[in-house]
């Protein structure tokens, strides 16, 4: 038996761990994390290729992935 994970529920464990992230922030992790889960890879372009315009998500990713704001490494953690 598998349990389906809702996107509301991520974000809303987002913005519990994540206060201070921003609307704008919290839904691109949510799309990433959910991507992630989903395809089972932390591969860029995998990720990517899993939202509806590839270009567009790899661009989304990498800002995300380089928001210093964000800390990615201690995200990571």
């Amino acid at each position: 038996m598998t349990t389906e994970i809702l996107p509301t529920s991520v974000e809303v464990f987002i913005k519990q761990i994540m206060p201070w992230a921003r609307g704008h922030q919290i839904k691109a992790i949510t799309k990433f994390v959910l991507a992630i889960i989903d395809k089972q890879t932390g591969n860029q372009a995998e990720l990517a290729r899993a939202q509806g315009n590839q270009e567009a998500a790899a661009k989304q990713l990498s800002r995300l992935i380089h928001n210093p704001r964000l800390k990615p490494k201690d995200f990571a953690k």
